[in-house]
This record gives structure tokens, sequence and C-alpha cells, in this order.
């Protein structure tokens, strides 16, 4: 194995287990806090894949990450790999036309993301959209924006860690 196969290999098992560990917060930790408001920690990751990663790595790893998740949810097969990989690409598209290492705009696409996600659920499930269910969607895609610049940082902090 050549060496900066190594590197990458060692890139992705890193990614991996930022993966685990945003998976692991989202099903043990955020359920006990609130249980109205869902924060996704895997968009951050997904925004921190299109900011560090390039595209063609950083879109296998989303498709089998989104993949590894749906296996955790109860959603029908194959809608979390499509919302995700559809953000992704709105993600991928917004790159040439916004900042997307300003903090600022990191907050306001992990928010506006994570909304998205919800119109795209909405075309696999049946959605009952009520004043507390919309209320509740304001706060999670509130708190996901907040929480996107952090996955963000450490995906960015993981990818570069052995560049000299």
């Amino acid at each position: 194995m050549s060496s900066e196969s190594e590197r990458l290999t060692i890139r992705i098992i890193k990614i991996g287990c930022l993966f685990v560990s945003v998976v692991i917060i989202e099903t043990s930790v955020f359920p006990d806090i609130a249980n109205l408001v869902r924060i996704d920690l895997f968009l951050g990751l997904i925004l921190g894949m299109v900011i560090t990663i390039p595209f063609g790595t950083a879109s296998i790893l989303v498709i089998v990450l989104s993949f590894l998740l749906q296996a955790f949810s109860g959603a029908s097969m194959g809608s979390l790999p499509f919302i995700y990989l559809i953000t992704f690409l709105g993600l991928t598209a917004a790159k040439n036309v916004v900042y997307l290492e300003n903090i600022v705009s990191q907050i306001f696409l992990g928010g506006l993301s994570y909304i998205l996600g919800i119109v795209l659920a909405r075309l696999f499930t049946p959605i009952y959209v009520s004043p507390p269910f919309i209320a509740s969607v304001l706060a999670s895609s509130l708190l996901t924006g907040i929480a996107t610049p952090l996955v963000v940082y450490m995906v960015r902090i993981l990818w570069r860690q052995d560049e000299a």
C-alpha cells in the first residue's frame, strides 16, 4: 500500500469514527434532553465533507454513511440516503456561490438543510403538519444550525491532521 493510499485510509477511518460518535450522541444523549426536538449532527458532517474532502471521496462517504444511518433509523428504506445525498449535492452546488468557511453561513445552511430534509421526508411518509410540529421543526433546525460549525470544525481537523 502506498503512502498516499494509507493516508486516505486513515482519514476515512477517522471520519467513520466521527460518524459513530455522531450516531451515539444523536441516539443516546439528545433524546434525553428533549423528546420533541431532534438535532441532526449528520448534516454538519455532510457540510464538513463538502468543505474539506474532494467531491468523489465525499460523495462515496455520504452514500455509505447514510446507508449505515438508515440501519439505525425507522425510516422507510432508501429515504435517508436520498435525503442526505440531495442535501450533499445541494451544498456542493452552494459551495460555488456561498463562502462555506464562514460560521454564519454554516449555521444558516445547517438549519436550512434540516428544513429541506423534513420537506424531502414528506415525500416518503405522510406527515401531519400542525403548529406544534412546525414549532418543533423550527427549534430543531435552529439547534442543528448552531451545532453544525462544531461538527464542520471536527471534520476539518480530522481530515487535515496528518498534513504537514
